[in-house]
């Protein structure tokens, strides 16, 4: 068995170096810290620089929407 990485590196914010230029389209894996689950998905970043996101709204692969909008696509509950 050899460890790739460490889930609690995660859990830490630090800045890094950054790439001199990003490729055509970037794959995003997300996996929650403490649970084996999570989302990703594949971005055209030329698609996503070029977007204009307003205040209080979010970059979505369907235009920008509010978290709302987002919750009620995702059919997430208020846990109250």
């Amino acid at each position: 068995m050899i460890t790739l990485w460490n889930a609690d590196d995660f859990l830490k914010t630090s800045s890094g170096a950054q790439p001199k230029s990003l490729p055509a389209n970037l794959d995003i894996s997300v996996t929650f810290a403490g649970v084996e689950d999570g989302t990703g998905d594949v971005f055209n970043v030329r698609k996503v620089k070029a977007a204009h996101v307003p205040d209080g709204q979010y970059w979505t692969r369907g235009g920008s929407r509010t978290a709302a909008q987002i919750d009620a696509q995702l059919n997430c509950h208020d846990s109250n």
